[in-house]
């Protein structure tokens, strides 16, 4: 129960959905605590039906167990509304 445990360690990142691998940068944050590919595929496996241009703020949560939990924090509304802008330059010569 993680509501029992004593949290260590809390890592931020920005993650692209479905496309966290246990190579550098994350493999840095992650790597000396033991875990970087469990947190991967978990990761990738929660977003997976996300699109894969979707950055993600993530919240890592390390217990006293070495165990983990994250918490992704969903882009906000200003970010789709980036997505979804179109600007197109025409150039006259």
């Amino acid at each position: 129960n993680y509501n029992t445990l004593k949290i260590t360690y809390i890592k931020r990142c920005f993650l692209v959905s479905n496309n966290a691998e246990p190579t550098p940068p994350l493999g840095t944050i992650l790597g000396n605590l033991g875990f970087t590919i469990k947190f991967c595929e978990e990761f990738n496996n929660f977003t997976k039906n996300l699109p894969s241009y979707f950055y993600l703020k993530v919240l890592i949560y390390i217990f006293e167990n070495r165990t983990f939990n994250f918490k992704i924090q969903m882009p906000t509304t200003s970010y789709f509304l980036n997505l979804l802008k179109f600007e197109k330059t025409i150039s006259l010569k």
